[in-house]
């Protein structure tokens, strides 16, 4: 897990609400992000990238509101529909100590570029929430954590009274986030943290099913490994072909094959090896990101479906069309015509 990133899932509702919002739109283009990691299963969005949109989330009001009110409705079933393998598994623990343990041990399923430190006293715990950067979470990233695991928290120990600091000099819709935490969070701090009592980490889970925590231990362990296997090169190579498309509108079979070998620094013969043992191969990928790219370029960018032709390198009007309607059982014209529909 050295490659530092988090989730594309807490993006997604927020990229959905761009495609009708100019403002959010305009922050997704600046950040780079592409609709495939985006939208593919199990896609990361880089740090780099991930700090930047956090940056821009916040300069712009609209976008900021639409977070702040996200992060304050009821977070756990929020999380558990993102992330449902790792909510239910931090639920059905033995103790309040045990589920907070889990949550961070397997909080990197949500992003690894954030941490968490436990420091404990005679009396009290403390949960700090850092990051791998400059030492302080970003303050919309350190809310959304925060209020997870204080709801968790909550979930075990009901009537625990927390203590909440935060980097954040100024909060919107901070009267809120004092009703959800149950206590007056303290503002312009220098870390994120709760501050718990030791007694309330002893408090046990009756309803806890060791049968289904061991299954579930085992599947949270399958994700992770999933995640973060260095052999998911086809990810890349999808990633790679799609801004070669799209951005810079180099679409010929050969072109796009030199800019990934370049890019990977790798053979023809490599690339192609390592694509089929993940049982796919470069044509492939190419087809499937060339009909994303164009289902955008028709509905996001009113593209004639002539200029979409030439965009992707196809021979003419008609071999486009033949593609178009062999992978998504429309021509361009009336798969326009729908999407048009479904958004008025």
């Amino acid at each position: 897990m050295n490659n530092k990133s988090v989730s594309n899932i807490i993006y997604q509702g927020t990229y959905e609400k761009s495609k009708s919002s100019k403002k959010l739109k305009a922050v997704f283009d600046t950040c780079d992000i592409t609709p495939y990691e985006m939208e593919r299963p199990y896609g990361r969005i880089v740090q780099k990238k991930h700090n930047y949109l956090l940056n821009q989330l916040c300069h712009d009001q609209e976008s900021e509101h639409y977070v702040i009110t996200t992060l304050l409705e009821n977070t756990i079933p929020t999380y558990h529909c993102l992330f449902p393998e790792l909510i239910s598994y931090c639920v059905n623990q033995e103790s309040t100590e045990q589920a907070i343990s889990t949550f961070i041990k397997n909080a990197c399923i949500i992003g690894n570029c954030d941490y968490f430190t436990i420091s404990q006293n005679s009396d009290r715990t403390k949960i700090s929430y850092l990051t791998s950067n400059s030492g302080t979470a970003h303050p919309i990233n350190a809310l959304g954590n925060i209020a997870l695991l204080s709801d968790i928290i909550h979930l075990y120990s009901p009537k625990a009274p927390l203590a909440i600091s935060l980097t954040a000099k100024n909060l919107i819709k901070k009267r809120h986030f004092d009703e959800k935490f149950e206590t007056s969070c303290v503002l312009d701090q220098n870390e994120n943290a709760i501050i718990i009592n030791n007694s309330d980490l002893e408090k046990s889970q009756s309803s806890f099913n060791k049968t289904l925590h061991i299954l579930q231990k085992e599947q949270i362990n399958r994700i992770k490994r999933n995640l973060f296997s260095a052999g998911n090169l086809s990810s890349s190579v999808a990633e790679i072909i799609f801004n070669s498309i799209y951005s810079k509108r180099i679409s010929e079979q050969n072109e796009v094959l030199k800019i990934l070998c370049n890019a990977l620094q790798v053979s023809r013969w490599t690339l192609n090896r390592r694509l089929s043992s993940e049982d796919t191969h470069f044509s492939l990928l190419l087809s499937e990101v060339k009909l994303q790219v164009s289902i955008k370029l028709l509905t996001e960018e009113r593209l004639t479906i002539q200029e979409v032709s030439d965009w992707l390198a196809f021979s003419s009007h008609s071999a486009f069309s033949r593609f178009f309607k062999a992978k998504t059982g429309r021509s361009p014209r009336s798969y326009r015509e729908a999407t048009e529909v479904d958004h008025r």
